[in-house]
């Protein structure tokens, strides 16, 4: 042996001595043969294995054994084998394997040293690997990946419409852009909040907060694009007229890129309101113009009327230039505040039964309280500044495909009610495609390319004056082609209304479901209890995002079902298609839309917590696919014989 080996060994001998107080080991040694020695002989008589060679180029007699009879791992040290090796007379040195524990020295040492921030182990939506009671926790949305690669909002710029901005709120100063800010109440540029006794205005600065609260700066928590310029319009705090809400939708559409709007028509189960006449058209404007002509980006709430509302009541929520975001709790259930609603793009996270969100609140303080889908849709404002930032050419039609695509359905599959649609993607009207994947939407972002043209097909109006009874439905066929051969073709799906005028002496016993020509069947609305208006349905629009990728062509299918004891009458109705002649191309990047359990992988592996039964959820996860997949083969069969779907 060489002086340089000799001392080679002696180093690794006493480094190994040193730490086999605290040490993890394995049942595996590194032996030194003397020339000419049978490594195969020698590990047999000590009760080893010889594995083979180690470093074969830079060493000739250094060998790999394995104990038959040890532990793989274990926390001794066994000098009294090591000692037994070394009095062989054709071993010069052996050396026992142990576990190293070892630190990625990348930009996050420990995230608890990294990120200072008070609340930020309460920030469970953020979180997957070190939080404290949340180390680990399987529902998030999964930012980490994305912040480790550098994204963080930097040049993306978000407005909340809400109640006010407390711009010098020590979590938001460093980020607040007086650009994207303004007053419309009072008709100035200082958007923060009336202090009111009862203190109602802290909502636009909790929402605030969940998209660009500083990052390691000792207050508060940490934003989902920490990096972004954030304003605010302040306009919810008093009487708000059609002129002041168009004035806010369409503020500095050429600057701001994003609108995060977390309000609507009451939600009450009575209501059905939307942006009309100069709001309306200023929405088309945006589309149109703003973003330098790519259209902008505003996220919606999805509303907290529960069970008992549908947000296809909600014409903000209708919009299809708006991205709906449904709420989901920290267990990965259904909120008792979302809505149903088939206009719901994808879910991001809220308070559900337990755990609140943890954001900034007024007067510079901080909450562990902000709720409903309002908490929802500002997260996913948050996500969707990452996306411009890793591919600004985005086009607002551009952003929504990405969302359908990192839309990801696995946590939630142990609810019943998930439909999947021809494109092979499965939705559901409470989550949407599922909870968005924000290092998933980055990648496919960074891959897109823009979708082609904008086309728009309808059917013609439909006028059929037929008497619905009570307790009893009708079922409408209309034919659709796609407007095939022209120049408004749409053969790939995007947004798809139903428009429909329907007197009913009580609007909310109707229900209307609709099925496509591939066999996707979708509430169009749910029946509402507290919704007695008596004129019904006056040119409503009904949307869809749930067909994005399907064919029109073909029959479409109408159920209207009468819950009442009133007769109605339907008028008319028609289709009116909006998507592209080709189908977009799609990234290269994996589709969670298996046609098989293995969408319930991601339940059935997962470790037991306190917040979740996981065995009883791959088991219904389970079930639900059994149930999918048996429809999917029966659609299957009808169509391969020529019968209705």
């Amino acid at each position: 042996m060489s002086n340089n080996e000799a001392i080679f060994f002696r180093t690794i001998l006493f480094a190994l001595i040193c730490s086999s107080l605290a040490g993890i080991f394995t049942n595996e040694w590194a032996v030194r043969l003397k020339r000419g020695a049978d490594p195969d002989a020698v590990a047999e008589l000590h009760n080893f294995e010889n594995l083979g060679q180690l470093h074969k180029r830079h060493f000739d007699n250094l060998y790999h054994f394995r104990h038959k009879e040890l532990k793989k791992r274990h926390s001794r040290l066994r000098r009294d084998v090591t000692n037994q090796l070394n009095l062989h007379e054709m071993i010069e040195s052996s050396e026992q394997d142990e576990v190293l524990q070892l630190d990625k020295r990348g930009n996050r040492i420990s995230k608890h040293e990294l990120y200072n921030d008070p609340i930020w182990a309460n920030e469970w939506f953020l979180n997957s690997e070190d939080a404290g009671p949340f180390e680990r926790y399987e529902y998030n949305i999964n930012i980490q990946p994305a912040w480790d690669k550098g994204y963080n909002g930097s040049g993306v710029v978000v407005c909340v419409i809400d109640d006010g901005l407390e711009k010098n709120h020590a979590d938001l100063a460093d980020n607040y852009d007086p650009l994207a800010s303004y007053d419309m109440q009072d008709d100035d540029e200082d958007p923060s909040p009336r202090y009111a006794s009862n203190e109602p205005n802290r909502h636009g600065t909790r929402c605030a907060g969940e998209i660009a609260a500083a990052r390691n700066n000792s207050v508060c928590g940490v934003g989902v694009a920490f990096d972004s310029k954030i304003g605010g319009i302040r306009i919810l705090d008093g009487p708000v007229t059609r002129i002041m809400e168009s004035k806010a939708l369409g503020f500095n559409v050429d600057y701001i890129d994003i609108f995060s709007a977390s309000w609507g028509p009451p939600d009450n189960g009575k209501s059905m309101d939307g942006p009309k006449g100069i709001t309306s058209e200023v929405l088309e404007a945006a589309m149109k113009n703003g973003r330098g002509g790519k259209g902008t980006i505003y996220v919606w709430a999805g509303g907290n009327g529960g069970k008992n509302d549908d947000c296809n009541a909600d014409g903000y929520q209708t919009m299809r230039w708006s991205v709906s975001i449904s709420a989901v709790g920290l267990n990965g259930d259904t909120p008792y505040y979302a809505e149903p609603c088939a206009s719901a793009l994808a879910s991001t996270f809220s308070s559900g039964f337990v755990h609140s969100i943890a954001t900034t609140d007024i007067h510079g303080e901080c909450t562990k309280k902000h709720s409903g889908t309002s908490a929802a849709a500002p997260i996913a404002a948050g996500i969707l500044a990452l996306v411009l930032q890793a591919n600004p050419d985005l086009h607002w039609r551009d952003v929504q495909h990405v969302v359908v695509r990192a839309a990801v359905p696995d946590k939630l599959f142990h609810h019943e009610g998930w439909v999947r649609n021809a494109a092979n993607r499965a939705t559901h009207t409470n989550f949407g495609y599922g909870i968005i994947d924000t290092d998933r939407a980055i990648n496919i972002a960074k891959n897109w390319t823009n979708v082609g043209p904008d086309h728009r097909c309808q059917s013609p109006k439909l006028t059929y004056n037929r008497a619905i009874t009570a307790h009893e439905g009708i079922t409408i066929e209309i034919p659709f082609d796609g407007c095939h051969d022209t120049n408004n073709e749409v053969k790939s799906m995007e947004h798809v209304y139903l428009q429909i005028t329907m007197k009913t002496p009580r609007r909310g016993d109707m229900s209307i479901d609709m099925i496509s020509p591939s066999g996707t069947e979708m509430r169009l609305i749910s029946t509402r209890q507290y919704d007695s208006d008596v004129v019904g349905f006056v040119d409503w629009r009904l949307m869809t995002v749930f067909l994005f990728g399907e064919n029109p062509d073909g029959i479409w299918t109408v159920h209207i079902k009468n819950h009442g004891k009133y007769i109605a009458e339907l008028e008319n109705m028609f289709l009116d298609v909006f998507g592209t002649e080709n189908a977009p191309h799609e990234p290269s990047i994996p589709v969670f839309s298996s046609d098989d359990s293995s969408v319930c992988d991601s339940l059935c592996n997962m470790a037991e917590h306190a917040y979740y039964d996981s065995a009883n959820r791959c088991a219904k996860c389970m079930d639900v696919v059994k149930v999918d997949l048996k429809r999917r083969s029966d659609e299957l069969k009808k169509r391969n014989h020529g019968l209705p779907t």
